[in-house]
């Protein structure tokens, strides 16, 4: 007997599995389940059983995962597009940027994906930013695991400590001396 392959049914991404799909995300993330630039496994676990706890569709983790792989370029489109419009106008109401007609042409001739965006918002933006917040190398900044941003350089001999309850001997020491 041939074992024939089961093919998974096509996965349907309307708004309202869109919505259902971003929302659990951004729970997940803000629970601690990316790490990375996506899910963990518990993430995705956690994503795959309440997505069909209130969709009823059950999509595997490749197919989620896939979702969410075509969401942040979607999101990078809209910070560049966003970036772009700097002292320009933002209407609050509908989320959306207001420029001259000129200005759009310009843009939409150098990516026709920005048209998306000029008469409509960025579906479900707030959950976006919170899913893909500190993963998007923009060319403004980046971020590298494990090394910390200064601004200046720290003064390793400076003794101000406003927390007291960590004890330094060095600071033990001069309290001690002072009294």
């Amino acid at each position: 007997m041939d074992k024939a392959k089961v093919k998974t049914p096509k996965a349907v991404w309307d708004a309202y599995a869109t919505k259902f799909f971003c929302q659990i995300c951004k729970e997940e993330t803000l629970a601690g389940n990316r790490p990375g630039t996506t899910l963990s496994s518990i993430g995705y676990k956690n994503l795959e059983e309440n997505f069909f706890a209130v969709t009823k569709r059950h999509y595997p983790h490749g197919k989620l995962k896939n979702k969410w792989d075509a969401l942040k370029p979607q999101y990078n489109l809209w910070l560049d597009l966003k970036r772009a419009a700097t002292g320009l106008g933002f209407d609050v109401t509908k989320g959306i940027i207001t420029s001259s007609d000129e200005w759009w042409e310009d843009k939409i001739a150098q990516n026709k994906k920005y048209a998306a965006f000029r008469e409509a918002p960025m579906d479900n933006l707030d959950e976006l930013e919170v899913m893909f917040q500190h993963i998007n190398v923009t060319g403004l900044s980046s971020v590298i695991p494990g090394v910390q941003k200064t601004t200046a350089p720290i003064d390793v001999d400076d003794d101000s400590n406003d927390n007291e309850e960590i004890g330094h001997a060095g600071q033990d020491a001069k309290k001690g001396s002072k009294t």
